[in-house]
């Protein structure tokens, strides 16, 4: 067993070089700056990424990720910053179909599978023909030998279309961004194959399911654990670069140099734009451990030079609009917020953020809404234009624009998508063939804040492991 005093030494000898300030790299340069490693976090945009805040109005919200799942992972994180006593449950997960004459979405625990198919919020969307044929899934034999793979196809097989594509689709597209032929059923609803096979039926398996406990949101925001990541990496001696793009990652024998375009801020300070080509001072730094963070197109990248024949990318483009909207009644008529009715809406969703959270902290007469549009195609005027009208159009208000914010993300594929898990096993065994290279983010672990937390905690493990013990 090395000496104490020896593991110290070698801990301060080793750099880590990540690239990428999501919660990914935070979390990975956190727990390798804990056992003394020198760590450099070089971050494109804004550190926190999809994972921090920002003020609308005046209000303090979170750009994107509002909620969380609690794992074994997450709940170290927040245990190590006080704040699991500040975690705060949605107060409402109703849900309506967002098109002309919004209708509210049957409660179910299944991607929206209805367990009665003659309740009334059904009956409204898929109509009395659409009810009657699901009705059938009660008079089907049930399969018993092996599961089901597809949810689209298990559940147009047994309830028919008008279930699967009116209301289960708005549920997978929204909440996955897949279709639902495109959805793993063990993986997305790992309880359902056995409950419809005890039942006897899809509808009746669902009914045999428990609604999952309501998303969890953070007082004061999600956004609140990449700040305190932040600071406490400064804390501890590593290094956090704002606005710093690396633009090529070289192998050097033993390790790795890295080509760096910074814009104009010191470490730890704000900078006012992105760090391009064109408008960047340009560094080199060496580093012994390179972790790449970034989303999937920046990893691609950066990784284009070293490995040969990648899987073909998944990720999809968004652009979110966060609004302060006058006009807008407090109550939540519409709960949580509504999804498209249909997959090619200009607008995928909208989220009633303080509907959902009530207790935030706003300016009188502000209601936080947060509007996701597919691509990155349109302007952020028009894509302020097309938020506010869906927001007046399916609340039937007089909806005003208070104050804008618009961010655009590449979302990572999410684990429940047939195919992920052998595209990200081809991914790793191709990357586990560079020496001190690791990759994390939302493109290899899943596109939740749980599993891109719990994947970063395992990488930064296996990093200290090899730097310390020599594998």
């Amino acid at each position: 067993m090395p000496d104490t005093r020896d593991l110290v030494d070698a801990a301060r000898s080793h750099t880590v070089g990540i690239v990428g300030g999501g919660i990914a790299g935070l979390i990975v340069a956190w727990e390798c700056a804990k056992v003394g490693m020198t760590v450099t976090l070089w971050e494109a945009a804004d550190v926190g990424g999809m994972t921090r805040l920002d003020t609308v109005g005046d209000t303090t919200v979170d750009v994107a990720a509002g909620a969380l799942t609690r794992n074994a992972a997450v709940d170290g994180v927040l245990d190590a910053f006080g704040m699991t006593g500040e975690l705060v449950p949605a107060a409402t997960t109703a849900r309506w179909l967002l098109q002309k004459t919004p209708l509210a979405l049957p409660e179910s625990p299944a991607l929206g599978v209805p367990a009665n198919p003659f309740a009334s919020e059904v009956t409204s969307i898929i109509g009395w023909g659409g009810v009657w044929r699901a009705y059938l899934d009660r008079l089907k034999p049930v399969l018993t030998i092996g599961n089901a793979e597809n949810l689209g196809e298990l559940v147009r097989e047994r309830m028919g279309a008008k279930v699967r594509d009116r209301l289960v689709a708005p549920h997978t597209r929204a909440e996955l961004r897949l279709d639902p032929d495109g959805v793993v059923i063990d993986v997305a609803l790992p309880e359902l194959n056995g409950a419809l096979t005890r039942a006897g039926s899809l509808s009746g398996g669902v009914g045999l399911l428990e609604q999952p406990a309501p998303p969890l949101g953070l007082s004061g925001g999600v956004g609140r654990i990449a700040a305190a990541l932040r600071a406490r990496i400064g804390e501890l001696g590593g290094t956090v670069y704002d606005h710093a793009r690396v633009t090529s990652a070289r192998q050097t024998g033993d390790e790795w140099t890295l080509q760096i375009a910074t814009a104009d801020a010191e470490p730890g300070e704000p900078a006012q734009r992105e760090a391009t080509q064109g408008d960047a001072a340009h560094s080199e730094a060496t580093v012994q451990h390179l972790v790449i963070a970034s989303d999937e197109r920046g990893a691609r990248e950066l990784l284009a030079a070293h490995v040969v024949a990648l899987p073909a990318e998944t990720a999809t483009e968004q652009t979110v609009v966060t609004l302060a909207v006058g006009g807008v009644p407090a109550q939540s008529i519409r709960g949580a917020g509504l999804y498209a009715a249909e997959g090619d809406a200009a607008v995928a969703r909208v989220d009633h953020v303080t509907a959902q959270w009530p207790n935030m902290p706003r300016g009188s007469g502000q209601e936080i809404f947060r509007v996701t549009i597919p691509g990155h195609t349109m302007a952020d005027d028009r894509a302020i234009e097309a938020s506010i009208s869906a927001i007046a159009a399916a609340y039937a208000a007089d909806a005003r624009v208070l104050d804008a914010r618009v961010e655009r993300f590449l979302r990572a594929q999410d684990r429940a998508a047939s195919g992920h898990a052998d595209r990200v096993a081809t991914i790793r065994a191709s990357i586990a063939k560079l020496p001190q290279l690791d990759v994390v983010g939302a493109w290899v672990a899943g596109d939740g804040v749980a599993e891109v937390v719990a994947d970063a905690i395992q990488t930064a493990e296996t990093i200290r492991r090899r730097a310390l013990f020599a594998g």
